[in-house]
């Protein structure tokens, strides 16, 4: 490894869901406009490194002469990561992933390909995945949800109502469908909305993405915290939709089936904000207490800051 400051280091960021940063033409502030997009943006800070960023419109121009490349999540295809990786032949590889079903096997199959090494970042156990468990060379897990936090805002007045705005995904259907009967706004891509009308949601709907460039979660006073089985049964760790939250001063409203990681994840949980019936929904937008959000924010903040250190340290080799 070079020595300290002088590692050249890129973060190729292949989270294409998001609208990408905004540009100082587009919105007059250098401002980028979504939590994920925050998070590869503050993970390259921590690095000194620089951004390769991906949108559904851009595709990033290949350059090479970097000695470190940080996939954050992987391309989509063997070509699109072999390209960087021939690009950058001496490189040590990263791989960044925060979803055990999100794989990155282009990545691994490109580096295999190409007789490379792959070193994994991850908030899951390495047996757990099937694909980068086996073929990466050294593992790091950490609470890589916690970097979506954003410790600098300041609570508004609570809004009203609970949202949600996740995807639609297989493993949750049933839990939708036991707490979405009403009480629970979903926020959404329109094709996303019409999934979840498929699983019999009756809404409220709302045809768009969160607007994070604008009020985010301000308008909302809850937000409703659900895991997938596999995610309930290993994770320690709570999801983005914890840290986006509280960022904005809402209070999550847990569901009883999250009850092994709300007690794994070292935050003390009230017990009046988990819920067993979608009815007890909107008794919790009356809920408030400054003292469990502030000690909430406090840990949030505090457990960025080392898993950051614990990122750059397993990266660059220094703290």
């Amino acid at each position: 490894m070079v020595g300290r400051g002088i590692v050249k280091t890129l973060i190729v960021e292949a989270n294409r869901h998001a609208r990408g940063p905004w540009t100082p033409e587009e919105s007059k502030t250098d401002f980028i406009a979504c939590p994920k997009w925050r998070a590869a943006n503050l993970l390259a800070q921590t690095l000194e490194a620089d951004i390769a960023w991906r949108s559904p419109k851009v595709r990033p121009d290949v350059r090479g002469g970097y000695d470190t490349l940080v996939f954050n999540r992987a391309l989509p295809d063997i070509d699109a990561n072999a390209a960087w990786l021939e690009a950058n032949p001496t490189a040590k590889v990263f791989h960044v992933t925060n979803d055990y079903s999100v794989t990155g096997g282009a990545l691994y199959a490109a580096a295999r390909t190409l007789g490379r090494q792959v070193n994994t970042i991850a908030n899951y156990e390495r047996t757990i995945s099937k694909v980068a468990g086996r073929m990466a060379v050294d593992w790091l897990q950490v609470n890589l949800n916690v970097l979506v936090y954003e410790a600098y805002r300041k609570p508004t007045s609570r809004g009203t109502g609970c949202v949600y705005y996740g995807a639609c995904r297989w493993g949750r259907r049933w839990i939708f469908q036991k707490y979405m009967t009403g009480h629970v706004t979903y926020a959404g891509d329109p094709r996303v909305v019409e999934e979840f009308k498929g699983l019999g949601i009756p809404g409220p709907f709302i045809k768009h993405k969160i607007p994070w460039h604008l009020d985010g979660l301000s308008r909302w006073a809850n937000s409703i915290y659900f895991e997938d089985s596999v995610t309930a049964d290993y994770s320690p760790y709570l999801s983005n939709r914890f840290y986006e939250a509280i960022g904005y001063g809402l209070y999550p409203v847990f569901v009883e089936e999250c009850q092994r990681t709300l007690k794994a994840c070292g935050y003390d949980i009230p017990q009046e904000l988990v819920i067993s019936h979608p009815d007890e929904i909107p008794e919790r937008e009356s809920y408030e207490n400054p003292d469990v959000l502030a000690c909430w924010r406090a840990q949030a903040k505090t457990e960025q800051r080392d898993v950051l250190k614990q990122i750059r340290t397993f990266v660059r080799g220094d703290a």
